[in-house]
């Protein structure tokens, strides 16, 4: 590890190492996370501090793309939606992820308020109905 990681950095590359060095603790015959859809509602993690938050956003993205267990779908509402959008710091890790063969959703109402639909870089505009029907159809649904 290089001289003066943050912490954050340092607890990615550890995740990174671990997810090397552990049997996979899922069965063969199981399609992991196939059935999870991740609803994702901001542009940053948890409650407190926005700028921690963001910080938090970047490194779950991250480890999202390092894990081999893999949602099917990741669905972003309101502010949610800049992350995909050109210039944003996370753009890279959602195109990764769209390129592992999640889907990306990005709901049309959040769009049009953030007028973003010709900065969008990544992932689908879909409307509140064909989020509704995913939702709905999915066996899991993980909100963060």
């Amino acid at each position: 590890m290089k001289e003066n990681m943050t912490f954050a950095e340092k607890d990615l590359a550890g995740l990174l190492k671990s997810l090397q060095t552990l049997p996979s603790p899922i069965k063969e015959d199981t399609p992991s996370g196939s059935d999870l859809i991740i609803l994702i509602t901001g542009s940053s993690l948890g409650n407190g501090t926005e700028h921690l938050g963001k910080i938090l956003m970047k490194f779950f993205l991250k480890s999202l793309s390092a894990n081999p267990v893999k949602p099917q779908m990741l669905i972003l509402f309101n502010d949610a939606a800049l992350m995909v959008c050109e210039n944003s710091e996370m753009l890279g890790s959602f195109t990764v992820l769209q390129e592992q063969g999640i889907k990306i959703l990005i709901e049309g109402t959040s769009v049009d308020y953030h007028q973003i639909e010709e900065k969008i870089k990544c992932g689908q505009v879909v409307s509140m109905s064909s989020i509704c029907g995913e939702l709905l159809n999915s066996g899991r649904v993980l909100t963060i």
